[in-house]
């Protein structure tokens, strides 16, 4: 139901790992991942500069029910607000 997508707009190389579900990745500049982000999922960066990324969310809007949709609505809410929090805009 929601799929990742992350491109790397800068990154040192070899530094910068996403693990998904158990599977380890290393960012390569401008080469996109799509990830299931239902996996447990994770994003490292072990270079001395920090890693630049797009980041979009992807749901499959079609194949859900009305309920489905509010919890996803929902958790994307919380999510927003956990991130914002973080950056300290909550």
């Amino acid at each position: 139901m929601w799929l990742t997508l992350q491109m790397p707009l800068h990154t040192e190389k070899g530094a910068a790992r996403i693990v998904n579900g158990g599977e380890s990745r290393v960012y390569r500049e401008g080469k996109c991942e799509v990830y299931d982000t239902t996996y447990s999922h994770y994003t490292f960066n072990e270079g001395e500069s920090e890693r630049v990324v797009l980041h979009v969310d992807f749901w499959n809007w079609k194949e859900m029910e009305g309920e489905e949709i509010d919890v996803m609505k929902y958790v994307y809410e919380l999510k927003e607000k956990f991130e914002g929090a973080e950056r300290g805009s909550y």
